[in-house]
């Protein structure tokens, strides 16, 4: 789990499908990086731009549908942000149920990053302005998982408003295409996502909701839910430890 994807793309990321395209290298524009920089990643908490140098967590996941077995996951994750490290145990007995094991990886990527722009180095990004919002255009490097091309849109202080993703099916060509909407909650004069509303163009809605606590001056995931048709997938975040880069300053800075 060495490269996080973006919080708000976990979506995108369970539905999409297809195979591995040649890699496209064209550099990002200057201006879409200026962007994430200087505004998104100081406008939306992250725990790297917080100071954190290694987390440490315990889970525990479980799955939910009437009529089927609950599954259940728990286990250990952590992440060192300088080299991008991570290792995660599992429960050896429910691990291999698939269903689960997508949401576990998705879920926490999330908990190590909590970063809105963490996948930009994957993307080609172009920058441009559409009325009143800032708008970045993400095409994947890698086609690997079906993406075509994310778009993004901002308030002008950097605040995320809403993500539509185009799929490709490479082998049928089938598109889809899944369209989110963010919103925030303030926590300490910090700005996290509490919510993320995705409505897919075959008619399928997911919601996911998530949950914070304060750790060791930082705020880290507690509880993700994400609830799709009658399935309900939770996970909670156990023992928390987070240590703090040397140089970072004042606990809790951004």
């Amino acid at each position: 789990m060495a490269t996080c994807p973006t919080i708000f793309s976990v979506l995108s990321v369970l539905l999409a499908i297809g195979a591995a395209q040649e890699r496209d290298e064209r550099p990002s524009e200057p201006a879409a990086i200026a962007f994430y920089t200087e505004l998104v990643d100081k406008r939306v908490y992250n725990l790297d731009q917080a100071g954190a140098a290694h987390l440490e967590a315990g889970f525990d996941l479980v799955v939910s549908d009437p009529g089927k077995p609950t599954v259940r996951i728990g286990g250990r994750t952590t992440f060192d942000y300088a080299t991008r490290a991570s290792a995660t145990t599992v429960d050896p007995v429910h691990a291999q149920d698939p269903t689960a094991a997508a949401r576990l990886e998705i879920s926490i990527q999330i908990a190590h990053m909590l970063r809105w722009s963490s996948d930009r180095s994957d993307h080609v990004l172009s920058f441009r302005t559409e009325g009143t919002d800032f708008v970045i255009d993400l095409e994947p490097r890698d086609r690997t998982l079906g993406i075509v091309r994310k778009t993004q849109h901002f308030r002008q202080d950097g605040l995320p408003l809403r993500e539509t993703v185009l799929l490709r099916d490479e082998a049928t060509g089938k598109e889809g295409r899944l369209e989110s909407v963010f919103e925030f909650t303030e926590l300490d004069g910090k700005t996290l996502l509490s919510r993320q509303t995705t409505d897919s163009s075959s008619g399928l809605r997911q919601v996911v909701d998530l949950e914070y606590q304060q750790t060791d001056s930082f705020w880290t995931l507690k509880r993700l839910v994400h609830r799709i048709h009658t399935m309900t997938t939770t996970i909670d975040f156990l023992k928390v430890r987070v240590q703090r880069r040397k140089e970072s300053g004042l606990p809790g800075a951004r």
